[in-house]
């Protein structure tokens, strides 16, 4: 498969990633698109957006699924929800 085919199909991969708010890794993937072809200038614009968004969103993302993530963490550690709420005040 020759670079170029390399990089359409990472550069989908990166655009998916994108699409799901997985800005981590699309900025990965865009990366190596850029380094298998300079002149894929959509992937360059693409990669500074999903920079931007992993820069904004990354964190307040990664905090959230961790909240969302919160009543099974509270089953496993015999966590009440009413220490959690009093503990949260």
């Amino acid at each position: 498969m020759s670079d170029n085919n390399i990089a359409k199909e990472k550069f989908e991969e990166g655009m998916a990633d994108f699409v799901s708010h997985n800005y981590g890794r699309s900025v990965d993937l865009l990366s190596q698109v850029i380094e298998l072809d300079p002149r894929f200038t959509l992937a360059l614009k693409s990669r500074s957006g999903a920079y931007l968004n992993w820069i904004k969103f990354g964190r307040p993302l990664q905090i959230l699924m961790q909240l969302l993530k919160l009543p099974l963490t509270m089953q496993e550690h015999s966590i009440s929800p009413d220490r959690l709420a009093t503990s949260a005040c």
